[in-house]
């Protein structure tokens, strides 16, 4: 008669190959604890999770090795071919695992890398916004020195002054939308993100984000509050 091999690595299938009168083994427990730990990480996967299964194959593997040696103990050979079948299976078993890993990683990968690019982009706008405000600060130079040489200002120098800032106003609206956009990339990014095991995502990039992004609302508050206040300013100097 000839051996059954295995087609999958479930404990129902090694019961119905394992001859009735050979000792106990451990392969049963094994293979049952191997399709639990299988389903859950599947389920949910995690770098940890992928790394306790692999584990979890290994004990498999070693409980085959036992068996083996059991069946050649209880003379049963048909049993002892039959064992020989889940070398294959654990074989597939590890490549598929490691595809499924090799996939995780590469969602992983790309979650950082957009947070990554994120934050180099905020940090090229936090210099924009250092230039702006230097210009902003030489605007509102040339508006103190209107405001305090004179108590009025002629319709036309007002008018130009007030395009000065009013120009610097939407430089620094610009700016906010650019940075405000490179932000808004992290969260409406489609990198599988959300399948990702919490304890995976570095929570040092969201961190940094919302550091880098407090302090832009910051620089444009005050730039903006300083900007609206000198134009007043000088409108307030009309004839």
């Amino acid at each position: 008669m000839a051996a059954t091999l295995p087609k999958d690595l479930k404990r129902e299938t090694w019961k119905k190959i394992k001859p009735l009168l050979m000792k106990k083994t451990a392969l049963g427990e094994a293979l049952e604890a191997y399709g639990k730990k299988s389903e859950a990480v599947l389920k949910k996967p995690s770098l940890a999770g992928f790394g306790e299964l692999t584990t979890e194959l290994e004990t498999l593997k070693s409980a085959v090795a036992k068996a083996v040696v059991a069946a050649k103990a209880g003379k049963h050979k048909d049993c002892e071919e039959s064992l020989k079948g889940y070398t294959a299976l654990i074989a597939r078993e590890a490549q598929k695992i490691m595809a499924e890993q090799s996939t995780y990683q590469k969602d992983l990968d790309a979650w950082i890398k957009i947070r990554v690019d994120c934050i180099s982009g905020m940090k090229k706008h936090q210099v924009e916004m250092t230039t702006l405000g230097s210009k902003i600060e030489k605007t509102l130079t040339t508006f103190n020195s209107m405001t305090t040489t004179t108590k009025t200002l002629a319709p036309p120098i007002i008018k130009q002054a007030t395009a000065l800032g009013n120009k610097d106003l939407l430089a620094l609206e610009t700016l906010r939308k650019s940075y405000k956009e490179t932000c808004d990339s992290v969260r409406i990014a489609k990198t599988g993100g959300s399948t990702l095991d919490a304890n995976d995502r570095p929570t040092e990039y969201l961190e940094s984000l919302n550091k880098l992004s407090s302090a832009l609302e910051g620089e444009y508050n005050i730039n903006k509050g300083k900007l609206e206040k000198g134009i007043k300013a000088v409108e307030s100097l009309a004839g």
